[in-house]
């Protein structure tokens, strides 16, 4: 099953504010997903405790937090993994 890749407006800012090496990084991981959303345990987790399907995806330093809706993949946030469970703990 193919999946569209869609961003929020946080996401689409968090990416702008990458590194240019690292946001080529981010865009060529985040469509991997396209593909399928499959946990791997490495590179995609599912993050526990939250309501709904939200998964993050390991990009370096950086992690992608996404949901898996009908047919899509929605990025809510890209941020650096030091920061991730403050924006995980908003989303409960």
């Amino acid at each position: 099953m193919s999946f569209d890749v869609r961003f929020t407006p946080t996401a689409e800012k968090d990416v702008r504010s990458l590194p240019a090496t690292t946001q080529r990084l981010a865009l060529r991981q985040i469509t991997t997903l396209e593909a399928g959303v499959s946990p791997d345990g490495k590179r995609v987790k599912k993050l526990k405790g939250i309501k709904g399907s939200f998964f993050r995806l390991r990009i370096g330093d950086y992690r992608a937090v996404f949901e898996v809706e009908e047919g899509a993949v929605v990025i809510h946030r890209v941020i650096d993994r030091k920061d991730l469970e403050r924006v995980v703990s908003r989303l409960k």
